[in-house]
């Protein structure tokens, strides 16, 4: 990178013939590639943790203490269920985050309002969870 931020692109010239830099170009190719395989892949936590830590980070920082409250049972009934990825079914609590897709969100919403729905009829919770727009909840899903 340059000083003004911009990414200075090698370059390399003196070539024979067009196959003496086809060669050339394939090893830098090869060098590239081996050096960003071996660069170690950032472990994202599993959801249970990103949870606890986004309720110190965010929500205890920024939230009233009855949003908090009610953080902590929404983010303790979704670490309890179960949600299948990649066809192994397992607590949400273990699935890393960027395992977690939208699909098994929605499967997720639905399981609760559907508990919500037959422990509270159509009052309570079952309300205030309905509030929430589909599109909010695929904007959330989308940053897991």
């Amino acid at each position: 990178m340059a000083k003004s931020g911009k990414r200075i692109q090698p370059t390399k010239s003196g070539f024979t013939t067009k196959r003496e830099a086809e060669d050339a170009l394939r090893q830098a190719i090869g060098d590239f590639e081996s050096k960003r395989d071996a660069l170690p892949v950032a472990k994202l936590p599993p959801f249970a943790e990103f949870f606890q830590r986004w309720m110190q980070e965010h929500a205890n920082r920024k939230c009233a203490p009855k949003t908090i409250e009610r953080y902590r049972e929404l983010g303790a009934y979704a670490i309890r269920q179960t949600v299948e990825v990649a066809g192994v079914s397992r607590p949400m609590g273990e699935i890393p985050i960027d395992q977690f897709r939208p699909m098994q969100m929605g499967l997720l919403i639905n399981a609760a309002r559907s508990r919500w729905t037959e422990d509270e009829g159509s009052a309570g919770r079952t309300a205030a969870f309905s509030q929430i727009r589909p599109t909010y909840r695929l904007r959330r899903s989308r940053l897991l």
